[in-house]
């Protein structure tokens, strides 16, 4: 593929992976004959930007974005605004790994520094920063009540592991214990359908689950790291991860079962599960696996996600549109965001930080631009 280059924060369309959005049908074509790949790729470029950990859509069709990177690069937020994406006040500090939110209202957002963040009416504020600096929260989850979950631990081996924290809306803080679980590792992400239907899954193969007054450990039969989960409303909860290879878990009753990932693909990172239990999973060297309702997994081999290599995706969204977003890990840097929204798409660049063009980057002021969009059509 051509546009991509060391040092580029790098914004393509992305196939739409036979999942639920705004589908561009070629006009006189029948919408089932029509392939996935995207037809008219456009790749832009701009300069050194941060990794792009996390990405989450509310009810409204926004994106939510945050990230970091190495040295002098911290953590950051994003947000779509009409035709861009922009970067939004926060605090100085160290990589930010999770946003999340509740439909288009409430947002939160967790990372480095065992911050969490939430953000009012005047920007974002730390609502609760971890005694030891050493803390990381890796992820985090809502309820429709207003209940919020964070897990997380530390980097290395010295700083606290096993964090999970709740608060109930407009309540404090409560630190959950884990060790009674069996927990002595990360927890990395977690997710729930409502206030007494909640999971979280880590290292050592750890999956929990709270039933609205116990915490129990839930048997996954391995002891290979997981890293996120998701699930719907019909009672699917899928999990990726993987130690050397892509892992990939179902809930099956009161356990979590081998679902079939492809054998010979990286580690997984992300995952999305829609509601007919379709799901999306992204991993290492740019790879993305489409799971049909009938439960099969396969790898998506569309022409945006050639030359992807270098590149790590680590979150996924998959509605309204799609959204997968990573960069290069072993830089620290260079940020990637795919996507399924139609059109050409341009990075610009106000004060080192991002603007991102979507999908229309003509009805932009020029001026305000620092990018070039070669031309990279199929």
């Amino acid at each position: 593929m051509r546009g991509i280059k060391t040092g580029a924060f790098v914004i393509m369309t992305l196939a739409v992976l036979g999942c639920d959005g705004d589908v561009v049908t070629p006009e006189g074509a029948d919408a089932a004959q029509v392939p996935t790949a995207t037809v008219g790729l456009r790749a832009a470029q701009g300069d050194l930007l941060p990794i792009v950990l996390s990405v989450w859509q509310g009810s409204d069709g926004q994106a939510w974005f945050s990230g970091g990177g190495r040295g002098e690069i911290g953590g950051f937020i994003g947000r779509t605004d009409s035709a861009r994406l922009v970067y939004e006040p926060v605090e100085e500090g160290r990589t930010i790994w999770w946003i999340w939110g509740v439909e288009d209202r409430a947002r939160y957002a967790a990372g480095e520094g065992g911050r969490i963040l939430e953000r009012m009416e005047d920007g974002w504020r730390v609502q609760y920063r971890h005694t030891d600096h050493r803390a990381v929260f890796w992820g985090g989850w809502s309820s429709a009540t207003g209940t919020t979950w964070v897990v997380g631990g530390s980097h290395g081996t010295r700083g606290p592991k096993g964090l999970l924290l709740r608060r109930a809306a407009g309540g404090e803080w409560e630190s959950i214990e884990t060790s009674e679980a069996g927990v002595t590792g990360n927890l990395f992400k977690v997710w729930g359908r409502d206030d007494d239907d909640v999971y979280m899954v880590g290292e050592d193969g750890v999956a929990l689950h709270w039933d609205g007054a116990t915490l129990v450990r839930v048997p996954t039969q391995t002891e290979e790291l997981l890293f996120t989960l998701h699930g719907n409303d019909a009672g699917d909860v899928l999990v990726v991860g993987g130690t050397r290879s892509a892992k990939i878990l179902r809930l099956s009753g009161d356990r979590f079962v081998d679902d079939g990932a492809p054998e010979g693909q990286p580690p997984l990172n992300g995952v999305f599960v829609q509601p007919n239990g379709g799901a999306l999973a992204v991993g290492g060297r740019g790879l993305v696996l489409e799971r049909d309702a009938d439960g099969v997994w396969s790898r998506r081999r569309d022409e945006v996600l050639r030359g992807l290599d270098r590149y790590t995706l680590h979150a996924v969204s998959g509605a309204p549109a799609v959204w997968a977003v990573g960069g290069d890990f072993s830089a620290g840097r260079d940020g990637l965001v795919l996507t399924s929204l139609a059109g050409s798409m341009t990075a610009a660049l106000g004060e080192n930080k991002p603007v991102l063009a979507v999908p229309d980057a003509s009805a932009l002021d020029a001026g305000v631009l620092d990018a070039v969009v070669p031309d990279a059509s199929i």
